[in-house]
């Protein structure tokens, strides 16, 4: 099996190359713009955040190629309410 470094499918079907940007839903609260660094065989993925120093792996279908179809996805999920 011939395993890529590059070229993992994102949430609505795009291709996600390491250095391209996505945007992924974090901590079911919000949307935040990532750049890509590496992919892996497995689907997973790590990112970079483009607003703080550093980063995250996850699964490449947890991206999302624009940010509107990050918050439409995100407004079909149950909110989270903490107390306080």
């Amino acid at each position: 099996m011939q395993c890529f470094q590059f070229g993992m499918q994102l949430q609505n079907r795009a291709v996600f190359h390491p250095g391209d940007t996505a945007y992924l839903i974090h901590s079911n609260r919000g949307v935040r713009e990532v750049r890509g660094m590496s992919t892996d065989c497995g689907g997973m993925c790590s990112v970079r955040f483009n607003d703080a120093h550093g980063g995250i792996r996850l699964r490449s279908s947890r991206l999302f190629q624009n940010k509107e179809d990050a918050e439409r996805q995100l407004s079909t999920r149950r909110k989270v309410n903490f107390p306080g």
